[in-house]
């Protein structure tokens, strides 16, 4: 008789373990799919974030089927079903942790989608006017969202770099093409360059002018990123305005 109930709780550890595994490998394709399928026009972006949080709530039923396999197969670690629940539990976890750190992180940062190192005079876009309009208007900044990034970025402030402007326009193209940022439009002569860096996951597209200006045989650099989407870049312009100045005095 015990080895009847054996053998049965071995299969029903089985058949738990690969129905978690198939759940938890459905959640990660759904969340690792969304931003594709997006970039590709295939999902509004909508749809994609619906397509996230349905691999969040598909993990969470992964997760517990997977702890109730485990628990199943407990007496028998050394055994496939065993360690199908595991790897079933681990996919679970990532398909749950990623979006909602990434949610915690969007929600923590401050509410904005135009950071610049210059709040009195914010460098204006040329060659990518067309997908900035508003951005590329001298116009003066809301004085409560320049209250917000100082609070917010302290630390966003242009350089100097001790060399004239011709010498500095060529270590920006450099710091660029170190950093694989495609270089949408320069001009030495204006002392203007303009980039377009996209998110790995959902492609989001934020922009980027860098204006330099002459101080006697130094090189002020000013730099504003701004984005083509929404209304919160959840950090992602002061990590870019952050990344190419310290790139750039290396």
């Amino acid at each position: 008789m015990s080895n009847e109930v054996s053998e049965e709780r071995r299969r029903r550890g089985g058949r738990t373990a690969r129905t978690a595994s198939g759940l938890s490998a459905g959640a990660v394709l759904l969340l690792g799919g969304s931003g594709p399928l997006h970039q590709l026009g295939l999902l509004t972006l909508g749809t994609a974030y619906v397509g996230v949080w349905l691999a969040v709530g598909l993990g969470c039923v992964s997760a517990c089927v997977a702890a109730y396999a485990l628990g199943i197969t407990s007496r028998q670690p050394f055994r496939s079903p065993f360690a199908l629940a595991g790897l079933a539990l681990a996919l679970s976890f990532v398909a749950i942790t990623v979006p909602v750190r990434e949610w915690r992180r969007v929600h923590a940062a401050a509410p904005l989608h135009d950071v610049s190192t210059d709040l009195q005079r914010p460098p204006t876009f040329k060659t990518l006017s067309d997908v900035q309009p508003a951005a590329s208007q001298p116009m003066p900044r809301p004085k409560q969202v320049d209250a917000l990034q100082v609070a917010a970025y302290p630390d966003i402030k242009p350089i100097v770099l001790p060399v004239p402007t011709d010498m500095a326009f060529e270590e920006v193209l450099e710091t660029l093409a170190d950093l694989d940022w495609a270089v949408a439009d320069g001009s030495e002569e204006d002392g203007i360059v303009e980039t377009t860096v996209r998110s790995a996951w959902f492609g989001f597209k934020d922009d980027i002018v860098i204006r330099l200006t002459a101080m006697e045989g130094q090189t002020r650099v000013d730099v504003r990123a701004v984005t083509r989407d929404g209304s919160n870049d959840g950090g992602r312009n002061a990590d870019h305005v952050r990344e190419f100045l310290a790139e750039l005095q290396r």
